[in-house]
Order: structure tokens, then sequence, then C-alpha cells
């Protein structure tokens, strides 16, 4: 296996990283909210993105292809809208090398405050998080009905 390279994502890459969104939220539905919609393909949505002003991806690949990315939003607050690391690169340290970039370009943007959304059930996300100090402040509750 190569070595890890983390960079900045580009419009070349975000027909990839289309299909890498369609697998999180896959992955979401399978282990974590049912009521996803199976199925659910995800087309020509970052390459509407990653043109914005303040809209940032970054991601890792090994051996020239993409297995993680977080795409990260600067836009009346901070956000860190998806993060996913492939299933079979995970325990890696990819992930936190991806926070740790985000970390960094929110700081270089004067952020007091980041949000991101993790599903309750997903606690490997969560403690993750909270090792970077992420604390809960809101909760959605649901009924399925």
């Amino acid at each position: 296996m190569d070595k890890m390279i983390f960079r900045e994502g580009t419009l070349n890459d975000c027909k990839y990283l289309d299909e890498m969104l369609t697998k999180l939220i896959d992955d979401e539905r399978r282990n974590y909210d049912s009521s996803i919609e199976e199925g659910f393909v995800v087309k020509d949505f970052y390459k509407n993105m990653i043109i914005r002003d303040k809209h940032k991806i970054y991601l890792c690949e090994i051996d020239s292809v993409i297995v993680g990315y977080i795409y990260l939003i600067i836009d009346k607050g901070a956000k860190i809208d998806a993060l996913y690391v492939i299933e079979e690169y995970r325990k890696m340290g990819i992930a936190s090398k991806l926070l740790d970039l985000a970390m960094l370009y929110f700081k270089e943007h004067n952020v007091n405050s980041i949000e991101i959304g993790v599903l309750s059930k997903n606690i490997a996300a969560k403690k993750l998080y909270m090792k970077y100090g992420f604390s809960t402040f809101k909760e959605i509750m649901k009924l399925e009905l």
C-alpha cells in the first residue's frame, strides 16, 4: 500500500465524491436509519458545491484512489457537512487527519464554533468528534408512523 496523500478536492474529483456520498447515505441507511430511501443515488452535488465561496473539500488518496473525504461549509456559521471513509480504510487515522485539516481551515477563517450532524446510533463517529471537543447541544427526536 502506498502512503496516504491528503489534498484539496477539485472539480475533477466531484463525480467520485458523489459516489462516496451515495455510499455514506447507504451506510447510514443500513446501520443507523432505515427510513432513508434505499437505492438513493447522488448526482452532480459536489460539482455545484465545490465552486462556492467558503466551501472546501479535503480528501485522502491511497494508491491513487480516494478513500475518504470531508466537506466543510462556512455560511452563517461553520459546518462539517460530510465526513466519510470507505469501510476497509477505517481505523487508520484518516478521519482524524481530515478533521485536523478541517480545524486548520476553520481557524484560518476565524471560525468560533463548528456544527456537525451525527446520527445518535453512530457511536464511533460520536466518540471521534468528542475527542476533538465537540459536545451535544441539540437533539432531534423522531417518531416512525
